[in-house]
């Protein structure tokens, strides 16, 4: 195996890490955009049902 070939061998194999990593950086990134849009949903909801709530009271009085 020539020197040329390793060093081939081994910038491919560094550049498939970095590709892995990367990917691994915007999927676990991706799952906290997730959770943390299903947190602002239901944290909306509960806007709009206190939202309600203070509607109803006021049209009672």
């Amino acid at each position: 195996m020539s020197i040329e070939l390793a060093a081939v061998l081994i910038t491919s194999l560094l550049e498939l890490a970095g590709v892995v990593y990367i990917a691994t950086l915007v999927h676990s990134t991706r799952d906290k955009m997730d959770a943390d849009d299903a947190a602002l949903y239901l944290q909306g909801r509960r806007v709009q049902e206190v939202l309600r709530e203070m509607r109803a009271e006021l049209l009672r009085r």
